[in-house]
């Protein structure tokens, strides 16, 4: 029985310390979510009619469904500014091989299909190459839409 006890007093408070030092206030000090950084500013920016970037992920040559979700909802909240400019940018990772490039391409093929399913005619930029390995390159990010000279609001 004693030994039950000496236990149970150096156990206890590992089981209660988790929960009698957890708040309200701590919670809310939590870090900001992948939407908030890489979907929501980018999207607040483009509701704005200011210059912003939206990232665009691929699984192998298509498009994610996210991406397309995410570059409509950036394409229908720039309709209320005067003229907005697209600039695909494409992007390689440091240690590419010829494949990459190939897939890149047909990306890229995949990507303008999207933009003229709104009838918008985008610019083509040169490719780059990330200086870094990111986790948004290795999670298939290989473009980023760069919508620029956004001007004011047409209303």
């Amino acid at each position: 029985m004693l030994k039950f006890l000496l236990v149970s007093v150096v156990l206890l408070p590992c089981f209660i310390a988790p929960f009698a030092f957890s708040s309200d206030l701590m919670k809310s000090n939590a870090s900001t979510t992948f939407r908030e950084t890489y979907i929501d500013q980018p999207l607040e920016k483009a509701r704005n009619c200011e210059d912003t970037n939206i990232d665009v992920y691929f699984y192998d040559t298509m498009i994610t469904m996210h991406s397309v979700e995410y570059v409509n909802e950036a394409v229908s909240a720039l309709e209320e500014c005067a003229t907005p400019t697209y600039t695909i940018a494409p992007i390689l990772a440091k240690s590419h091989t010829q494949s990459d490039v190939e897939q890149l391409e047909a990306q890229i093929s995949e990507m303008v299909a999207v933009l003229e399913a709104h009838k918008i005619d985008a610019e083509v930029d040169d490719i780059r190459v990330d200086k870094t390995r990111n986790n948004l390159t290795i999670n298939g990010r290989t473009i980023v839409l760069e919508i620029s000279d956004t001007g004011d609001l047409t209303n």
